[in-house]
């Protein structure tokens, strides 16, 4: 299992996981069934590593709008979409980002490393 394997599983693991903090697990389980079929009906459009990354998103995104559409009120899925792909994290991330550049003795040369790799 590559590195990218590794990142894709524990993304979905925690989306899933911020879906289930909101909704019953009977509409997670079928919200993780359909994203794995939207991603096997799409996967000939990867082509690259970023490509299959955005796969993933995306899919998780559609699945839970498709099935969460058919459940809830408007403001409740987006408020439950949102939760799980941002509010619950967005301090994680943004403490781990802090810690990075503070760690980092240059890190606008590192942001800039960073932003050339991603776009091979």
């Amino acid at each position: 299992m590559s590195v990218q394997d590794v990142l894709q599983s524990i993304v979905e693991k925690q989306y899933l996981k911020g879906l289930s903090q909101k909704v019953d697990r009977k509409l997670v389980r079928q919200i993780e069934e359909l994203y794995k079929e939207i991603v096997k009906t799409n996967q000939h459009w990867a082509i690259d590593r970023p490509s299959v990354f955005n796969l993933a998103i995306s899919s998780l995104v559609l699945a839970s709008y498709n099935v969460l559409k058919q459940e809830s009120a408007e403001d409740q899925w987006r408020n439950v979409i949102r939760y799980a792909l941002i509010e619950r994290t967005q301090e994680k991330q943004r403490f781990f980002m802090r810690l990075f550049l503070k760690l980092d003795p240059n890190p606008f040369a590192r942001i800039v490393k960073i932003s050339k790799t991603k776009q091979i």
